[in-house]
């Protein structure tokens, strides 16, 4: 019969000694093991890692992203408030009722770029939109959203990342300032036959 005694015949303290020594090994291993270690790189390049920390400098009016309900439209909490946004600009398809071609990607593509609790930054053509309380009519949409430019986490004005992508059209009802750009980028996704000009 195999005794412990018979393992280690060299007395209680060799005992001792090899038995931590096993011990240390063990756990040392464990350590070294990427998947148990919660600073490796897979974790630094999520877009929801900062989520509690600061707002990164380029965002000029922070904010925290609620929920999503459509390619463009974001709920937001914006100082004490739970804001309605509607990307300034643009248009994506439809989810609501019939849903529109695209309208599906455009959301989720939104979804993507602005995960929930991750800082966006609210853009406007006019600065009384973010430092008027509460912000003036003119500020909001016919339903009552709040019309602003999003930037992302990455330094990515939204509004103009699902244009280049087909997956929204300019809104040109309305004069907003960054019009010019975006009828630019528009085109570029016309001319690539991309989103919802993939059969145009």
């Amino acid at each position: 019969m195999l005794t412990f005694g018979n393992v280690f015949p060299y007395g209680d303290a060799m005992k001792v000694s090899i038995l931590l020594l096993t011990v240390f090994l063990m756990f040392s291993a464990c350590d070294d093991d990427p998947a148990n270690n919660n600073n490796n790189d897979a974790g630094t390049n999520n877009n929801t890692n900062n989520n509690n920390d600061e707002p990164p400098d380029f965002m000029i009016h922070p904010a925290r992203v609620s929920h999503i309900t459509d390619g463009d439209t974001v709920y937001v909490w914006y100082g004490n408030q739970n804001y309605k946004i509607r990307i300034a600009g643009i248009d994506t398809p439809e989810t609501y009722g019939t849903p529109e071609p695209f309208g599906a990607e455009a959301k989720q593509f939104t979804i993507d770029h602005l995960p929930t609790a991750s800082w966006v930054g609210l853009e406007f053509d006019n600065e009384a939109c973010a430092t008027q309380v509460p912000p003036p009519s003119s500020c909001f949409d016919m339903y009552d959203r709040l019309l602003a430019y999003l930037r992302t986490l990455d330094n990515q004005d939204l509004g103009a990342q699902l244009l280049v992508n087909g997956l929204a059209e300019v809104y040109t009802d309305a004069d907003f300032n960054r019009k010019t750009q975006y009828l630019q980028l528009q085109n570029q996704a016309i001319s690539a036959g991309v989103g919802i000009w993939s059969d145009k």
